[in-house]
């Protein structure tokens, strides 16, 4: 039997380390099972959740997969949340995996891609904590940076027609703050007056 492994770590994760962490426990799990590693797929800083079709590596695997002859006989993850965390995704790519003849199997946890009614069962509560965990986090990042940003602590690269500037903060010291970045702002404002106007984004695109 042939396995394709995949990896992925978020942009809100710690750093690659994660990736290697998770070939070496498929990698383990592989070798238990008897099986030969195919093919490796990573995804680095890619989000599981609304960003399925920008994740490059992950359209390869499964442009592979439906390929014939068949290339795997499974794509081993170290958990189902590197796979994807939104439910649809999950849901409709594992079924087109399965209609290939290709099952998705857990390093980590009780997924073998058996089909038995509690493994399905199991399955469908961790996409279902996988996609709330996912949204959760979203609103608490939102939440954080909006935090941060009242107190003039704003981090990352900058969104065009600004620039971040240091200032004194009383007793919390030196802060970064956004402030108007006027060789860019002309741009920006013919934008804004574009849109106002009824002019639809594509036309603005290609002004």
């Amino acid at each position: 039997m042939k396995c394709a492994l995949y990896c992925r770590y978020s942009s809100d994760q710690q750093d690659s380390c994660t990736i290697e962490f998770q070939k070496r426990e498929c990698y383990a799990y592989a070798e238990k099972q008897g099986w030969e590693v195919a093919k490796i797929y990573v995804d680095e800083a890619k989000s599981g959740f609304k960003n399925i079709e920008k994740r490059e590596d992950f359209q390869e695997m499964m442009s592979d997969a439906l390929s014939i002859p068949k290339p795997f006989d499974y794509v081993l993850v170290y958990q189902l949340s590197r796979f994807s965390r939104d439910k649809y995704d999950s849901v409709t790519t594992k079924f087109a995996l399965r209609k290939a003849g290709i099952k998705v199997v857990s390093a980590s946890e009780p997924i073998t891609g058996s089909g038995n009614p509690e493994e399905i069962l199991i399955e469908t509560l961790f996409e279902g904590l996988n996609e709330y965990y996912s949204s959760s986090l979203s609103k608490s990042v939102l939440k954080r940076m909006a935090f941060h940003a009242k107190d003039y602590f704003v981090a990352g690269h900058p969104p065009f027609g600004y620039k971040l500037i240091n200032i004194e903060v009383p007793i919390k010291g030196i802060r970064r703050k956004l402030a108007i970045e006027e060789s860019e702002s002309e741009i920006v404002r013919r934008i804004y007056d574009l849109y106002i106007s009824g002019i639809g984004m594509t036309e603005i695109r290609n002004v």
